[in-house]
């Protein structure tokens, strides 16, 4: 990405993680200066940039507000937060804590330092489960688990920040990323538990039936998309995905193939909070952002398998 803005620095909250790494390369790549703000729960110091500015925090923490004083980031990404699904009392709590309050507390940071723009990581999980597919950004609104509940109303806190104090943003609706430097949270992301199971000679499960379906998109395509925003999709709410559904059978077949894995998968009972097909339409990205996903399944996973057998886990 050319830097072709008067914009210099940029902050991402979550950017020791998966998706925010690799977005903090890009931007560092694009000559920007780099703030990096995770507290590593999830996040790894091996995947923080060492150009970036990194301060091991909390997006909840009353200290964000002085390292967002003292970089004082035109732009602020905000990717940092929680992604449990499970629709029990103590995941619904932390969702609060950490998605809710911690959001809250990187609003108010940013408006106060006067940022030019603050880009939200949203989710298709806002959606819950919608019949026609793919799924477009006025649809309604029925999340199943604490994690779209949880993102649904940090996307009404962004907005009403902007009507408030005329703070620009945009919100991105991410359909399921995978790539390089994802790793299985808590028996989620099927991508690299299918990847370490299989490079392991062990059978992965398959939750439920396995025909649930998704849309899967690279991590690098997302990163572009979000990049984009900078100048781009001011107001707007805007999903990010391939308009491409994939079962989980078929995921495990395609991978299964690229690997050389023999054995059928194993199947146990679905889980609470877990949307039964998901696919979002990307005629709006299209529009506003100029973009559109690059990256065909079967070539992000083989670059996702390369990425899982040059490393040690």
């Amino acid at each position: 990405m050319k830097n072709s803005t008067a914009i210099k620095r940029v902050l991402i909250t979550g950017g020791a993680g998966f998706i925010g790494s690799h977005l903090a390369e890009s931007l560092l790549e694009s000559g920007l200066q780099v703030t990096v703000v995770d507290n590593l729960t999830t996040g790894r110091l091996e995947n923080v940039p060492p150009k970036s500015h990194f301060y091991e925090l909390g997006i909840e923490s009353p200290k964000l507000h002085t390292v967002l004083t003292k970089e004082k980031p035109e732009i602020v990404f905000h990717l940092a937060a929680l992604t449990e699904t499970d629709v029990c009392l103590s995941s619904m709590l932390e969702d609060i804590k950490v998605n809710l309050l911690g959001t809250l507390n990187t609003l108010k940071a940013a408006s106060q330092v006067k940022c030019k723009k603050f880009i939200f990581t949203s989710t298709g999980a806002v959606y819950g489960d919608i019949k026609k597919l793919p799924i477009p950004e006025n649809s309604n609104f029925s999340p199943i688990s604490p994690y779209g509940v949880g993102k649904l109303t940090c996307e009404n806190y962004v907005r009403m920040f902007y009507n408030s104090l005329g703070m620009k943003f945009t919100i991105l609706r991410f359909a399921n990323v995978y790539g390089p430097r994802q790793f299985p949270k808590a028996g989620s992301g099927a991508i690299p538990i299918f990847i370490k199971k299989m490079l392991a000679g062990e059978t992965p499960f398959i939750y439920g039936s396995g025909k649930q379906i998704r849309d899967y998109a690279y991590v690098k395509d997302v990163v572009e998309a979000s990049i984009k925003a900078i100048n781009n999709g001011d107001e707007k709410i805007i999903n990010i995905g391939t308009q491409k559904g994939t079962s989980t059978r078929q995921l495990y077949k395609i991978m299964a193939g690229l690997l050389n894995f023999k054995p059928a998968p194993k199947f146990t009972d679905g889980r609470s909070g877990e949307i039964v097909n998901s696919i979002l339409s990307n005629k709006v990205a299209k529009k506003y952002l100029k973009w559109r996903p690059k990256t065909e399944l079967e070539t992000g996973l083989r670059q996702t398998i390369k990425w899982w057998k040059g490393i040690k886990h």
